[in-house]
């Protein structure tokens, strides 16, 4: 009876120490999987940093342009009001205002690119720390259940020595 019960505890010694690399093995995993999902998430943050650095520089190149275009449109209004012989000048101006118009829908559709862009990074970023956390709280269950299963395999080493 005694050796029976022995080979029952070493079988049941033998599928613990099975399971007990199983989780092992899953902790590594999820380990890997949780510092992979880090380096993402710094390189999101970094093409967040960056984006938000060109769409300042965007905003500031937009101000620029509606200035100039500001000043352009007053210049305009000037011709207008002058002589007859500067008809070519007053044309000349509002092909640069034209221009300009053109340069400001240009930067503005940009603008709105970065902002979708940011708000994309945003939302992977977001996802992604909640991952983190996900993995974090599963590698904690996966580290507690690997240490209920060491102790109940010290205990059963512990009743076989």
């Amino acid at each position: 009876a005694l050796e029976k019960e022995n080979e029952d505890l070493r079988r049941r010694l033998a599928e613990l120490e099975k399971k007990l690399a199983d989780a092992q093995k899953e902790m590594e995993q999820v380990k890997a999987e949780s510092e992979k999902l880090k380096a993402e998430k710094a390189s999101a943050e970094r093409e967040l940093v960056e984006s938000k650095a060109r769409e300042e520089k965007l905003e500031a190149k937009n101000s620029e342009l509606a200035d100039s275009l500001n000043a352009a449109k007053a210049g305009s209004e000037r011709l207008n009001a002058q002589k007859e012989g500067l008809v070519k000048e007053l044309s000349d101006s509002k092909n640069q205002v034209t221009d300009l118009n053109q340069k400001l829908m240009d930067t503005n559709a940009a603008l709105e690119q970065v902002r979708g862009e940011n708000t994309q990074l945003k939302t992977g970023k977001d996802a992604m720390a909640k991952e983190i956390e996900d993995l974090k709280r599963r590698l904690a269950e996966m580290e507690k259940k690997n240490g209920d299963m060491q102790k109940e395999m010290d205990q059963i080493k512990a009743e076989n020595s």
